[in-house]
C-alpha cells in the first residue's frame, strides 16, 4: 500500500499537470492549490489521517470544480 504522502504528492501533480491548477507550497509546508476563476485549497504534505486523501479530493470538488 503506497503511503498517504505519495498518494497526496500524486493528487498534487495531477491538479496541476491534468487540470491547468497552480501549486505552491507554503512556509507552513503546506499545499496551496488554486484554479483561475475558482477558489483555493490547502492539504497537507505530511498528512497523518488516513482520511485526508477523500478529504483533499473533496475539497477539489467543491472548491475547484475538479472532480477526480
Amino acid at each position: 500500500m503506497a503511503s498517504l504522502r505519495s498518494d497526496v504528492a500524486s493528487l498534487v501533480a495531477c491538479l496541476a499537470g491534468d487540470h491547468g491548477c497552480e501549486v505552491r507550497m507554503t512556509t507552513s509546508g503546506h499545499w496551496r492549490v488554486t484554479r483561475p476563476g475558482y477558489g483555493s485549497v490547502s492539504m497537507s504534505s505530511t498528512p497523518s489521517d488516513k482520511r485526508s486523501l477523500r478529504n483533499a479530493k473533496a475539497d477539489a470538488r467543491r472548491y475547484l470544480g475538479i472532480t477526480i
